[in-house]
C-alpha cells in the first residue's frame, strides 16, 4: 500500500511538473522583448504545497528543465526562480492550513522573488547584447515586467483559491487533500 502511495505522490508530482512547463511553453502571450505573462506558476504552487518546498523546487526544476529543452537555452536564474514558486508555497502552505491570507503571502512572496531574479538575470543578457542601451532597456523592461505582475496577483488568487475549493477538496486522494481557502470554512 505505500509503495502503490509513492508511485501516486510521484505520478501527481510528475503530472504538475509537465502541466507547468506546458503552460510555459504553450499558453504564454509576450509583452515586448522582456515580458511575458503566463500562469505556469500554478501547478508549481500546488506541488510545494502538497509535496512540500523541496519537491517543489523539483517540480520547478524539471519544469524549467522542459523549458529549456523547447526553446534551446542552458540554466540561467531564471530557472532558480521556477524553482522558487514551489519552494516558498511549500514552506508557507505545506502541512498547514490553507487560508486566503497563505495564498496572498505566497504569491507576493515569490512573485516579487521571481521578479528580482529574472530582471538580474535580463540585465545581465541585455548588458552583454547591448552595453550602451543595458540601463534604459532595463528600466522599461521592469516597468513593463512590474505592470504585470501586480495585474496577475488577482487572477494567481482566484485561480488557486477555485483549484482548493473545487479540486483539492474533492480529491479522492488522501495524501492531496488539505483544508480550503474557502472563506466561509475560516
Amino acid at each position: 500500500m505505500e509503495k502503490q502511495n509513492m508511485v501516486q505522490r510521484i505520478t501527481l508530482l510528475a503530472m504538475l511538473s509537465a502541466i507547468s512547463s506546458v503552460i510555459k511553453i504553450i499558453f504564454q502571450a509576450t509583452t515586448g522583448p522582456a515580458a511575458r505573462v503566463t500562469f505556469y506558476e500554478l501547478p508549481l504552487i500546488l506541488a510545494g504545497s502538497i509535496f512540500g518546498p523541496i519537491y517543489g523546487m523539483i517540480a520547478g526544476l524539471v519544469s524549467d528543465i522542459g523549458y529549456m529543452t523547447t526553446y534551446g537555452y542552458g540554466f540561467s536564474m531564471m530557472t532558480i526562480s521556477a524553482m522558487m514558486w514551489g519552494a516558498i508555497s511549500g514552506v508557507i502552505l505545506y502541512k498547514r492550513k490553507i487560508t486566503i491570507s497563505k495564498v496572498i503571502l505566497v504569491i507576493l512572496v515569490a512573485s516579487t522573488v521571481e521578479f528580482f531574479i529574472n530582471g538580474l538575470q535580463l540585465f545581465i543578457w541585455n548588458s552583454a547584447a547591448n552595453p550602451d542601451l543595458t540601463w534604459t532597456m532595463f528600466m522599461v523592461s521592469s516597468y513593463i515586467r512590474s505592470v504585470i505582475l501586480v495585474l496577475k496577483w488577482p487572477v494567481q488568487i482566484y485561480l488557486i483559491h477555485l483549484i482548493y475549493t473545487r479540486v483539492m477538496d474533492a480529491s479522492p486522494f488522501v495524501f492531496i487533500q488539505q483544508k480550503s481557502v474557502n472563506p466561509a470554512t475560516d
